[in-house]
């Protein structure tokens, strides 16, 4: 179900995305129009009473009243079988349940919606909701798919499903030239094929996730040179413009919020960044520079900091700017979980069901001083924030640690909210998730399609 609406990319940040609670309630309401306009006949079976109390109903699920829209709703389809108001009723029962917590309630209701109406405007929602609620579904095992690539998209998730998987993954941007989101890796594919895929995939039952880099969105560092971050050459001592963008730029950062704002508004089940790390020699713009000074009065100096990196990675070495060195990396592992937060955040207020998590490299967990150094990241930071799941990556070939779930343990973090990549080995059977880990990524689909993945 399209969400949102077009808009110019060229206005101010203020206006670049409509609120999308404004969206659902102009959906919901027409969809309302939509299974009454067809049933006049039907709408003078049932008295003025039942339409009062439906419209009760939906106002104080709107309002968040939903304890009190749980019984009104109740009462409609008990005291009007055969009403066409039914649908929204129970419709609206199913989501005042999920507002009110009451998850098993809604899971039971959902069925029912589910089988009730076969060719309900909803059912496509319904079933991202049935998949998230129903405890054989729990467990996550995802592959990466880029549709624009795929000659035949719907047998390669047949293919795909047939060996359990169960969500995809859709690399995606934002270009500032369509003002839309679009497949990271070609400018070919409008939204219209975007949201076409999306729905593709609904219907086979399957979820499906974006994955967005956390600062490679070309089209805007590309229209907004000022926005880049810069790079520290150790050789030359001087600082070049990457293609990255800076996200201790507040203007940046701004953007950021709306782009995601706007990416919530996609029928996607899940949000998850990539590329969250900051090397030594990334990040050494004039705003993070600034911010730094303002906070520890000093000012940060690359060349003291990343000329050895072995150096600063080794615990039994002690640098000249080592204290400043520990000061910069830990600030800007703050900065970075700040923002992630705040990207977390935005897309929750949009939509609270949607999961939001990140990636992050494997190896922070077992050596979380060269984590740090390396990638200014801080695996108990990140904990902290509580995102809805951690996706653990490693370099191709590598493996997970054989103590991962001890590891887990010293960072408190739950097993369920764990992600964890896993390599392409032969198999012919289906595949399953180690308990007690909530989920796995197959790191290449083209191998799962032709049926040479590990269990």
């Amino acid at each position: 179900m399209n969400r949102h609406s077009e808009h110019n990319p060229r206005s101010s940040r203020a206006g670049f995305f409509q609120s999308s609670v404004f969206v659902r309630q102009t959906l919901t309401f027409l969809a309302l129009l939509f299974v009454l306009s067809g049933c006049i006949r039907s709408i003078k079976r049932f008295d003025d009473r039942a339409w009062n109390d439906l419209l009760r109903g939906i106002d104080a699920h709107r309002e968040g009243r939903y304890e009190e829209a749980i019984p009104i709703l109740q009462d409609v389809i008990e005291a009007y079988p055969g009403a066409a108001i039914l649908e929204e009723a129970q419709w609206f029962l199913v989501n005042s349940y999920l507002g009110a917590g009451e998850k098993t309630l809604a899971l039971g209701e959902l069925r029912s919606f589910l089988q009730n109406y076969t060719n309900s405007p909803h059912e496509e929602l319904a079933q991202a909701f049935l998949f998230r609620l129903d405890p054989l579904h729990k467990k996550t095992i995802a592959a990466t798919l880029d549709p624009g690539l795929q000659d035949f998209f719907e047998l390669e998730i047949h293919a795909l499903k047939d060996k359990g998987v169960n969500t995809l993954i859709f690399p995606v941007t934002y270009s500032v030239p369509l003002g839309r989101f679009v497949l990271s890796g070609g400018q070919r594919r409008d939204e219209g094929s975007l949201l076409r895929w999306i729905h593709t995939v609904h219907r086979d039952g399957l979820r499906v996730i974006a994955r967005m880099d956390f600062r490679e969105i070309r089209t805007v560092s590309d229209r907004r040179p000022q926005w880049r971050d810069q790079g520290y050459e150790k050789d030359g001592e001087t600082l070049r413009p990457l293609s990255k963008l800076d996200i201790f730029n507040e203007d940046v950062s701004s953007v950021l919020l709306q782009i995601y704002h706007r990416l919530a508004q996609y029928p996607f089940d899940g949000i998850y960044v990539e590329e969250i790390s900051y090397g030594p020699d990334e990040g050494w713009t004039s705003h993070a520079q600034n911010q730094y000074e303002d906070l520890f009065l000093e000012r940060p100096i690359p060349f003291r900091m990343i000329e050895s990196p072995d150096k600063i990675s080794d615990k039994k070495r002690f640098l000249p700017g080592e204290a400043q060195f520990w000061h910069w990396v830990g600030w800007r592992s703050r900065y970075i979980n700040k923002v992630l937060k705040d990207l977390r955040n935005t897309v929750k207020s949009v939509r609270p069901e949607i999961q939001f998590g990140i990636e992050i490299p494997h190896f922070i967990l077992v050596d979380p001083l060269k984590g740090l150094t390396d990638t200014s990241l801080d695996l108990l930071e990140l904990n902290q924030s509580k995102f809805d799941f951690y996706l653990l990556t490693s370099d191709p070939g590598g493996s997970p640690s054989p103590n991962l779930l001890e590891d887990l343990l010293r960072y408190e973090l739950p097993p369920e909210r764990i992600w964890l990549q896993s390599e392409a080995i032969g198999t012919r059977g289906p595949l399953q998730v180690e308990s007690p880990l909530q989920g796995l990524v197959i790191r290449t689909d083209q191998d799962l399609a032709r049926g040479s993945l590990a269990n």
